[in-house]
C-alpha cells in the first residue's frame, strides 16, 4: 500500500513538474528578454559573432542563418531576434515579440532613441521612425506597430544603419 501511494504521489509530483515546464512564458517575461536582447544588438552590433554568442548565452537559440540574416528565438518562438550578417549592405537588428503593443514596443526601443539622440522623422498609423547617430554612425530607430509571421504576431523594433 505505501508503494502505491509513492507512486501515486511521485505520478503527481511529475505531473504537476511537467505541467509548469510547459506552462508559456507570461508577458513580462518576454517583454524582459526581448529587452536584454535590445541591449545585446546595441552592445555588439555590429560584430555578429559576439551578437549570436551573447544571445545564446542568455538562453536564445538560431532558428534560421542565410547569407544576410539570422533569426534567434526565445520562448520558442514568442520572441524573435533578427539580425544581419557581414554579407548584408546594412547592419541591422529587429525584435518581434509575440503580442506587443505599439506602446511596448516604444518603450523597448526607448534606450536607443536616448543613446543616440535620436528625433523623429516620421508618425504614422502603422509605424514610427527616429534617426540619430550611435558610436558614431548615423542610426535609424524604428517600431512597427504590427508584423504577423504567421509563428508570431505583435509589435516589433528595428534598428539599422549603413555598413561602416
Amino acid at each position: 500500500m505505501r508503494v502505491r501511494a509513492a507512486l501515486a504521489g511521485l505520478a503527481l509530483a511529475v505531473a504537476a513538474a511537467s505541467a509548469a515546464v510547459a506552462a508559456p512564458p507570461s508577458k513580462a517575461e518576454m517583454l524582459a528578454a526581448a529587452s536584454e536582447a535590445a541591449g545585446v544588438c546595441a552592445q555588439t552590433m555590429p560584430n555578429t559573432r559576439a551578437t549570436a554568442d551573447a544571445l545564446k548565452s542568455r538562453g536564445f537559440r538560431m532558428e534560421e542563418a542565410d547569407g544576410t540574416a539570422r533569426i534567434y528565438t526565445k520562448f520558442s518562438p514568442r520572441v524573435v531576434v533578427l539580425f544581419t550578417t557581414v554579407g548584408s549592405d546594412k547592419d541591422a537588428c529587429a525584435i518581434l515579440v509575440s503580442q506587443m503593443t505599439p506602446a511596448e514596443a516604444r518603450q523597448l526601443v526607448q534606450p536607443w532613441i536616448d543613446n543616440s539622440k535620436a528625433v523623429q522623422v516620421e508618425q504614422a498609423k502603422d509605424r514610427s521612425r527616429w534617426r540619430g547617430v550611435y558610436k558614431g554612425t548615423p542610426i535609424i530607430i524604428g517600431t512597427i506597430n504590427h508584423i504577423d509571421l504567421g509563428i508570431v504576431r505583435g509589435a516589433a523594433v528595428v534598428a539599422g544603419a549603413p555598413k561602416r
